[in-house]
C-alpha cells in the first residue's frame, strides 16, 4: 500500500511539474503542443478528446486525483481553441463525464501534421519550444 501512495506522489509531482513547464508557454506554443499530441491517434482523428490528450502528456494522467489534473485540462482546452482559431481543429462536442471536450483535427489540420507545418500554421517561426 505504501509503494502504491508514494508511486501516486511521484505521478503527482511530475504532472505538477508538466503543468508549471505548459503554464510558461505562450499561447502558439502550448497550441502546437497540444496539436503535436494528436498525431498518435491516426485516423481516429473524430475522437480526440481532452483525455486523451492529457494521457499524451501525462501516461495515467486520468488516475490521479490531484487539482493538476484539471489545469492539464483547462491548458489542454486553452491550446484547442487556439487550434480551432486557425482552422486545424474544430468541436466534436462533449464526450461525457472524465472525458471533456472532444475535438476534430480538421483536413487543414491532418495537412499540417503530415508536412510538419503546424508552426507555421499558428504563425510561429520555429519548432516547438522544448
Amino acid at each position: 500500500m505504501f509503494k502504491s501512495k508514494q508511486k501516486q506522489e511521484l505521478q503527482a509531482a511530475s504532472l505538477q511539474q508538466e503543468v508549471a513547464r505548459l503554464r510558461s508557454l505562450d499561447t502558439p506554443h502550448l497550441a502546437s503542443e497540444v496539436m503535436a499530441r494528436c498525431g498518435p491517434f491516426g485516423p481516429d482523428f473524430e475522437a480526440v478528446t481532452t483525455s486523451a490528450l492529457g494521457e499524451q502528456f501525462q501516461p495515467r494522467v486520468g488516475m490521479l486525483r490531484v487539482a493538476a489534473v484539471e489545469e492539464l485540462y483547462n491548458l489542454i482546452d486553452e491550446g484547442a481553441q487556439t487550434l480551432m482559431s486557425a482552422g486545424l481543429l474544430a468541436v466534436g462536442g462533449w464526450a461525457g463525464v472524465g472525458d471533456g471536450n472532444a475535438y476534430v483535427v480538421t483536413r487543414a489540420g491532418r495537412a499540417a501534421l503530415a508536412a510538419g507545418t503546424v508552426d507555421q500554421a499558428l504563425g510561429l517561426a520555429s519548432g516547438i519550444v522544448e
